[in-house]
This record gives C-alpha cells, structure tokens and sequence, in this order.
C-alpha cells in the first residue's frame, strides 16, 4: 500500500505505528526530503520539530489508535478504517499550519511527482497524461491542467469537461497524492461516458500567511481562466473536500452575489455549471449542533483544530463584518434559505457527501435542507440536489478510501455515479 505522506503523514498501515523504533524510521524516510532543509529554520524550530516527531507524535498515535480502533471495534465500523482516521488525527493535531507545510511538498511539487509515478499506475491510459500548469497572475496562486490527451485545446468532435478541484486540508495543508489518486478516477470514469475530461487542480495560498478571501478571489480566477480558455459554464463541475467544498460553495455564493473586493474576479452566468459537489465540505462553525460535540471521538478533526483553522483563515479579515450584514461566502452553510435563491441560474445538479459519524454533520444536512428548499419553492430554477449520507463513515471517506487504495468504497462509488451523471 503506498505511504501516502502528504495527508497526515501519510501512513495508511497502522501496524507501523506501533514500534516506536519503526515509527521514527518511517518518519524520517519520509520527511528526509525536509529535514535536510532544516537549515533553514533556527536550531529553535529544528528541535521542536523533532521533539514532536520522535516523542509527541508517538504517544499521541498509540492513544488515539486505542481509542478509535475500540469505537470502531464497538460500533461493528471498519477497523483499518478508523485507524487511518487516528493518523491523519494525530497530525494534524500535532503540528502547526506553517510546520506542516514545512514537512510536507507544495501543491506543485506534489503534481510533478505524483505524475512521474503513474507509470506504474494500473490506469490504462496512464501514458497519455499531460500536466501543464499556468500562474493566477491577478490574485496569485497557480492552476495544474491535467488531462488523459495531449491536446489541451477543445476538439468539436469529443465532448470535453472540466472538474476544477478544489482539496481539503483546513486552507492549510496542501494537495495530497490521494488527491490526484482521486482526480485519477474521475478520468477513469470519464472515459466510460465517451467524454475526455481535464481536472483543473487549483493551488491556492495556504493560511495563515494569507487569508480570506484570498482563496475565493483565486477560485474565481481560476474559473475564469478555464472560460478563456473556450469552455462553457454548461461544460464545468467544481467540486472539493473538506475545506475545498467551503470553497465550492463559497463560489456558487460569489456567482449569486458577486463579493465586493476587486480582487474578486466577477463571473458573467449566461447558463449554469454543469455542477457542484462537497464531500464533507466544512460549510459552518454552529458549535452548538450536536454532531459537533457529539462526534469528537470518532472524526479525524477536533473542536479546537476546527477552531484554530477557522481562526488561521478568518482571523482580522472582512468575514466578520460580511456575517453580520447576512452576506455568507466565508461560510456558506450558515445561510439563509433567501441567499441561495436563484441557485438553478449558477449551477444544474449539486452533490452533498457528509458521514454520520463526524462533526460536521448536522452542518452539511442544514446545507442540504436549504437548498432543497430552495428547490422546492421554485426560488430560481430547478437545481438536482442529492445528499449521500455515509452510515457509520466520518469526515472526509472519500479521501479517507483513496488514502487506503480503496478504490470500490462505498462513497466513491456513490460520487463517480453522480459525477457520470453530470457529465452526459
């Protein structure tokens, strides 16, 4: 099974966890890229790190191993599962924003290599995969252009579709191989419904350094980047995870009610996406839904990650002040049902990804209600909504699947499903 480094350190065999000897062994293979660079940090940083690393990061992971694998073990749930959940926990409550991104590659370096690993991809048009990637020269940032044809240009005799891809990680963390691995099989499916679809990764700056709506200005960009390029909105699905299906629907709001700051590049909708997903997307910081306290034990994330995260992306910006005045792209799923009027104008179909056992769950089902509602009450046109629910899954099972090399997962079954669906 690949050591996926780039989520949480990237293990998905929990059997390495528990020798502490063969822990800092795998700890420092995979981050020796990093430390080798540690010249340039302070001694500081340098013995901080690896106190975490060797002494921390070990006792944190046996205990959340304990404790997450006796839930699973309890709730008749899928041991190896939850352990990968307990690794990715442990990371990232463990580091800091900028020592994570310390350890592990940028978005960028991370597309380079996965791409010269997938000669030994089991995908059979692995050969034919291109990757051109261009800058956001108004608001910073970069997009990756994979596609399975050497062509980058629209060819009238295929029908061609864009994903552009949004990743989790808390606006912190960058894209992981997992990610692609993900991408990877929306090609795959692609290729069932006769379409040639490019994945637009977009590579947004990472908080704390920069802040809301830095990210937004460059989804928006990176949107607008594919338009010139000849696609059509009717031609384009965005869709993400976790922190990246904040910001699909941050997206969706701006093209309903374009944000005020001009370094937000305004869209002009003649037609809607094609669609629009969230897995897991993290859309609200209501701390009183019970899910949110309820599910700490059994969710790779915890209050005060999600806290400090919202804190890192939020913090001394204008989301604040735009809360107040009822104007919601920071947060999207705090909306009211008014703000998402007019959603069949921006968007066909929207697919909702949430498990029943993590925090956001009571979040992403009030999302769901809204624009069912929405829906519902003619309020704009039509829009196909359609929440899957994961019984027994937590935040982010897709992702968690791919980490695993769990291709046929249930909730990558349901998601390449929908997607086949958005693409005819």
């Amino acid at each position: 099974m690949e050591i996926d480094l780039a989520v949480a350190t990237g293990l998905s065999v929990a059997g390495y966890c528990i020798d502490n000897r063969q822990w800092r062994y795998t700890i420092l293979s995979l981050c020796r890229g990093k430390l080798l660079s540690y010249v340039r940090t302070s001694s500081q940083n340098q013995i901080h790190i690896l106190h975490l690393l060797m002494n921390i990061v070990p006792v944190k992971l046996i205990f959340l191993l304990a404790r997450i694998a006796c839930f699973a073990y309890r709730h008749n749930l899928s041991v190896p599962t939850y352990l990968t959940i307990a690794l990715v926990r442990a990371f990232l409550t463990t580091f800091t924003p900028y020592q994570i991104q310390f350890l592990l590659p940028s978005t960028s370096k991370t597309c380079e290599s996965w791409l010269k690993r997938q000669s030994h991809s089991s995908f059979p048009f692995r050969t034919a995969l291109s990757l051109h990637s261009y800058p956001l020269l108004r608001s910073g940032g970069m997009i990756h252009w994979f596609t399975s044809n050497h062509d980058f240009s629209i060819n009238e005799t295929r029908k061609d579709k864009v994903l552009l891809f949004f990743h989790g990680g808390g606006y912190a963390v960058p894209l992981t191989p997992s990610h692609l691995d993900w991408c990877l099989a929306h090609l795959h499916s692609a290729r069932r419904c006769s379409t040639n679809l490019h994945i637009v990764v977009l590579e947004y700056s990472l908080a704390p350094k920069l802040r809301y709506p830095t990210q937004l200005s460059q989804a928006a960009e990176a949107l607008h980047t594919i338009l010139q390029r000849g696609f059509l909105l009717r031609d384009i699905i965005i869709g993400g995870d976790s922190a990246g299906g904040n910001l699909t629907f941050a997206l969706l709001g701006h093209l309903l009610h374009p944000h005020p700051d001009p370094k937000v590049v305004k869209i002009k909708i003649e037609e809607p996406l094609a669609g629009a997903f969230g897995i897991s997307p993290w859309v609200s910081m209501d701390s009183s839904a019970p899910s949110f306290s309820h599910h700490q034990i059994s969710d790779m994330l915890s209050q005060r990650l999600i806290r400090q995260s919202a804190q890192d992306y939020l913090g001394d910006t204008s989301a604040a002040a735009e809360l107040k005045k009822g104007n919601w792209w920071s947060m999207p799923g705090d909306a009211e049902v008014d703000w998402w009027s007019g959603l069949g104008r921006v968007t066909r179909r929207v697919y909702l990804n949430v498990g029943t056992n993590e925090m956001f769950y009571d979040h992403v089902l009030g999302l769901a209600a809204r624009l069912m509602e929405v829906c519902n009450a003619n309020m704009g046109q039509w829009v196909d909504v359609k929440l899957d629910i994961g019984i027994g899954e937590s935040h982010d099972q897709v992702l968690t699947d791919f980490i695993r090399g769990q291709r046929e997962g249930r909730a990558v079954k349901s998601l390449m499903g929908w997607m086949e669906g958005a693409l005819l």
